[in-house]
């Protein structure tokens, strides 16, 4: 028998989302994944997927937009993505890219309704965006074509709804982030709190120095404040907060993929005092290496982590509360600190199984297929 044929399109900044979901599907589905790349910084290359090509009923194809995102050459690209789906002709498209700018929105209004699912990672449009104001009339031109939609969080698909009542979503949790085994061992020399990924204001990696700062002047030494990622302004935007430059370990470049396991795995903490967030890849890959994290009290944050339990929690944007956190965590005994990696275990094994949330992608998969015949 015939499996249904699935195009599905990841571009390169969300291929650790469909990395554990995508080659697992293979025994129902006939998949063609397309992989489009960025015209600079891609996270992932062509060879990163060498490993499926052998895989039985999957067929992988590459797109790499050459200039910068709103520039109207990048029309070109979208349409040999147009004409990739079309030559497939599948039973269903899933679309892992957010209508955030208006080149892509001819291709997105092309797309059959009834037959593709399309990703919103964020419900409405955050002041952080790039272009906020053209993100919301893009969002409002893409998503009001479209008919079903996946989110990833429950706040996300409240703040959805509030702008989209009638469209029919489905929740999955992003799957954890595995980047494979780690070969470093927990530090010895400091207790670590570790923030990981591309620095920008939302992240508020400020609040986090300012909080070590405190704990220096309150008489703490023994922490460290690991900051690993790309900065673009980093002398002028944070340099001014640092009084005692011991304090933090700055790694200010691209973090190769090979890498991050062992980032979690020689840290203590997972450190994101994010100010807005849809919701965190690298809490994610946090969770996947069985590390507790300090998480600001968004939303988002607070469906996964539990205060006390398998992580801490602050009050957002609250330097004060932070500091206590983090004081907390230096204060705590090796027993305490098991005992926190023990419930992240559990947690992860209760919420985010492989077969979880594989099973719920079925399911949203089989439901749109039925009613698109």
């Amino acid at each position: 028998m015939q499996k249904p044929k699935i195009c599905w399109v990841t571009p390169d900044w969300f291929v650790d989302v469909d990395m554990p979901i995508v080659p697992n599907l293979l025994d129902r589905y006939d998949i063609t994944w397309i992989i489009t790349f960025p015209w600079r910084h891609n996270r992932f290359k062509e060879e990163d997927f060498k490993q499926y090509t052998s895989l039985n009923n999957l067929s992988i194809k590459f797109i790499h937009f050459k200039y910068y995102g709103l520039d109207p050459r990048n029309l070109v690209f979208y349409a040999r993505l147009k004409r990739i789906i079309r030559n497939e002709n599948p039973d269903l498209v899933y679309l892992n890219i957010e209508p955030g700018g208006p080149l892509i929105l001819p291709f997105y209004r092309w797309l059959p309704a009834e037959k593709t699912i399309v990703t919103a990672h964020d419900g409405c449009v955050k002041s952080s965006f790039r272009h906020p104001w053209l993100a919301k009339k893009c969002f409002d031109l893409g998503y009001n074509t479209r008919k079903f939609i996946q989110l990833f969080s429950k706040g996300e698909e409240a703040s959805f709804h509030k702008l989209r009542p009638t469209k029919k979503t489905f929740v999955i949790p992003l799957a954890l982030k595995d980047f494979g085994k780690p070969t470093a061992k927990l530090r010895e020399d400091f207790v670590t709190f570790a923030s990981f990924g591309n620095i920008y204001e939302d992240k508020n990696i400020v609040l986090a120095i300012k909080a070590g700062e405190k704990l220096y002047d309150k008489g703490y030494r023994n922490f460290r404040i690991v900051i690993k990622g790309r900065c673009a302004e980093w002398d002028k935007d944070y340099v001014p907060f640092i009084k005692h430059p011991e304090l933090i370990e700055a790694d200010l470049r691209f973090i190769d993929n090979s890498e991050i396991a062992n980032i979690y795995a020689r840290n203590w903490y997972g450190l994101f005092p994010y100010k807005q967030s849809a919701q965190s890849g690298a809490i994610k890959v946090a969770l996947n290496y069985d590390k507790p994290v300090i998480v600001s009290d968004l939303p988002g944050f607070l469906e996964d982590i539990k205060d006390g339990e398998n992580g801490y929690i602050f009050k957002n944007n609250d330097v004060d509360d932070l500091a206590r956190v983090m004081e907390i965590c230096i204060n705590n005994t090796l027993e305490e600190y098991d005992r926190l990696v023990k419930n992240v275990t559990e947690f992860v094994n209760n919420k985010y199984s492989s077969e979880k949330i594989l099973s719920q992608y079925v399911n949203m998969i089989e439901d749109v297929m039925h009613k698109s015949h």
